[in-house]
């Protein structure tokens, strides 16, 4: 049977994100569908391989130049949990799965499993743990609607320092400089190594008195601007809040999860639009009902309908203008730069 190339794309598209076992046992025996083997060859033609480890920053350039994208570019790196396993690749005659050393600039050593022999491979199994993690960089140009690109990634079983962390960056910096890409930005979640190497990198608490008054002790000139990724930020928000066993004092006020409880209970939904799941703190990966609980007509009705609910307002009037500074929505909109500074200050 033939297949158009709209259909074919979307069957591929499939398989990458199922994955091979997916895609055979449930897209294959519910829809008439190409094989497995004609979708990996197919990807085999179109799909380039990038080697594990390596700063993909002459294929970000070509990118950029191709698609007649600025050289400008936030970085945001994230890791993930992976089912580790040890693979042999074909291709490049490796073993695969398994997590490189550090090297002083905080770069993962590469090509170090080249499989020479089987027993080159049986050490290099016993010597190197396998990767549980699987760490990932992103570099997104800033022009509206351009898609990012994976500069790098590498298996990583989360054995690594803040130092390490900040010699990657200054890495980083040093080979995006010399092909001209700027480095505007860097994004991270909320590992604490990543947090503190942001902390040293604006040299934070700077005891140095600022020129912008007492009150501003971070550094002033950075190479790039350092901040979490909005959406674990305002997803830890709502999971503080929601702890249990947490107490959160504004002044003579509390900020607790008491006062949601209240207004789902006694306030009908169609006014505040919250049901019991949305504060439900054992799936704490969930954004959407961080962005149900951070809308306005919540904040309006904790604020009206809720006795000595002010700390809470006021925490969750800071969650929803993160979201609305940093978090594009169509139903989220800033008017200006001014009014953005406002709100995140």
């Amino acid at each position: 049977m033939r297949y158009s190339k709209k259909e074919h794309d979307i069957f591929m598209y499939q398989y990458i994100q199922g994955g091979a076992e997916l895609y055979e046992d449930f897209q294959r025996a519910n829809t008439v569908c190409p094989s497995k083997r004609t979708i990996q060859r197919s990807l085999q033609k179109k799909a380039q391989s990038f080697e594990e480890g390596k700063l993909l920053i002459h294929e970000l350039v070509e990118f950029l130049d191709r698609n007649n994208l600025p050289k400008v570019v936030v970085l945001s790196e994230d890791a993930t949990k992976i089912n580790g396993q040890v693979e042999y690749d074909h291709n490049r005659r490796r073993t695969c799965g398994l997590v490189a050393p550090i090297m002083e600039n905080g770069m993962p050593q590469c090509n170090i499993f080249e499989a020479t022999s089987p027993l080159k491979i049986i050490q290099d199994i016993n010597n190197y743990p396998v990767g549980r993690n699987v760490y990932v960089c992103m570099a997104q140009p800033l022009e509206e609607g351009a898609p990012s690109f994976c500069v790098q990634y590498f298996c990583s079983d989360n054995r690594f320092s803040t130092q390490d962390v900040s010699n990657r960056w200054d890495f980083f910096d040093r080979e995006f400089s010399a092909e001209g890409v700027h480095v505007v930005g860097k994004s991270t979640d909320g590992d604490p190594r990543a947090i503190g190497a942001m902390l040293d990198a604006m040299e934070m608490p700077n005891l140095v008195q600022s020129i912008y008054g007492e009150h501003f002790c971070a550094k002033a000139h950075i190479k790039s601007v350092l901040l979490q990724d909005p959406t674990h930020t305002s997803n830890k928000l709502r999971v503080k809040v929601l702890k249990k066993d947490a107490e959160l004092i504004l002044g003579k006020y509390k900020v607790s999860r008491v006062h949601l409880e209240q207004l789902i209970d006694k306030i009908d939904k169609t006014v505040h639009g919250l049901s019991a799941t949305d504060i439900n703190e054992s799936d704490k990966m969930k954004f959407q009902p961080a962005e149900k609980m951070a809308q306005q007509r919540v904040i309006d009705a904790l604020h009206d309908e809720i006795p000595d609910s002010d700390a809470t307002v006021l925490y969750l009037t800071m969650m929803k203008d993160i979201m609305e500074v940093f978090i594009k929505n169509s139903s989220r909109d800033v008017v200006s730069p001014t009014e953005a500074v406002v709100k995140i200050w």
